[in-house]
C-alpha cells in the first residue's frame, strides 16, 4: 500500500490514484455526451443527459440532467466495484447543483437483478424504505429490506453542494458540505453483487413516484472509491 501511495504521490500528488475506480471531471463542449472517465469506465447517457458549459463547478463543465429521465450508467465488469458489496472501506463523492426540490430523486445507486432486485449502495433523497416524497437526503441499501439512515439535510437550489458517502468497517456515513448528515451501522451486510450490475449516476433504482426518478440539475466531479485511511 505503501508503494502504491507513493506512485500515486508522483502521478499528481494523488496518494490514493492507484485506488480510484471511477474519476469523471465532466470536462468538455456544451452538448456533449462524451463522458470521460480517468480510469477509462465506460459511461453512457440515458435521456437528455449531457455536459453544459453554464456556471460549472470545476473545469469547462459539469453534467447536466434537467427535467425528465435523464441520468449517465455504466455496467460494472467482474470485480469492479466490489467493496459496494460485504467487504472493504470506500469513499464516492461529487459536487451537486439542484435546479429544483429533489424530492424522491438519486445521485448514485447500484442496483442489479436476479431473482429480486437488489440495490448494494444508494444516495438519495427521500425516506428510506417508503415511496415518500422528500427533499431530504438518505444513505442505504436494500437486501431484501431497507437498511439505512435518513438525514433532516436539504440542498439550497442553484448552489454547489459537496456529498459524499463513506465506509469504514461497519460504519457507513453520509456527508454534505464536509459536514456528516447520517450514518448507520451495515452489519447486516449490503447484498453481494454479481459479476455484472449497473450503475446509474443521477437517477433512483427504480420508476416509483411518477417522474421524480432523476435529479434535476448537476453533477461535476464524481470521483469512487479511494480507500478511508
Amino acid at each position: 500500500m505503501l508503494a502504491n501511495r507513493l506512485i500515486g504521490l508522483a502521478r499528481g500528488g494523488d496518494p490514493y490514484w492507484t485506488d480510484v475506480q471511477s474519476l469523471l471531471h465532466f470536462d468538455g463542449s456544451n452538448g456533449s455526451t462524451t463522458f470521460t472517465d480517468e480510469k477509462s469506465v465506460s459511461w453512457s447517457a440515458a435521456g437528455s443527459a449531457s455536459l453544459s458549459t453554464s456556471a460549472p463547478k470545476f473545469g469547462t463543465a459539469a453534467l447536466l440532467l434537467g427535467s425528465g429521465d435523464n441520468y449517465i450508467t455504466t455496467t460494472a465488469g467482474s470485480g469492479t466495484w466490489a467493496d459496494f458489496s460485504t467487504a472493504g472501506d470506500y469513499t464516492v463523492e461529487m459536487w451537486i447543483k439542484a435546479r429544483v426540490n429533489p424530492q424522491s430523486s438519486a445521485l448514485f445507486s447500484h442496483v442489479y437483478s436476479g431473482t429480486s432486485s437488489r440495490f448494494p449502495l444508494t444516495i438519495a433523497f427521500g425516506k428510506v424504505g417508503t415511496a415518500t416524497l422528500s427533499t431530504e437526503m438518505f444513505v442505504g441499501y436494500f437486501n431484501g429490506s431497507w437498511v439505512g439512515a435518513n438525514s433532516t439535510w436539504s440542498p439550497t437550489l442553484d448552489t454547489w453542494h459537496h456529498i459524499a458517502c463513506t465506509r469504514d468497517g461497519t460504519l457507513i456515513r453520509l456527508f454534505a458540505a464536509g459536514t456528516q448528515i447520517a450514518s448507520f451501522d451495515s452489519s447486516s451486510s449490503p447484498p453481494v453483487a454479481p459479476t455484472s450490475s449497473t450503475f446509474r449516476l443521477g437517477r433512483r433504482w427504480d420508476s416509483a413516484l411518477g417522474t421524480q426518478w432523476s435529479f434535476d440539475g448537476q453533477i461535476d466531479d464524481w470521483r469512487g472509491d479511494p480507500p478511508i485511511v
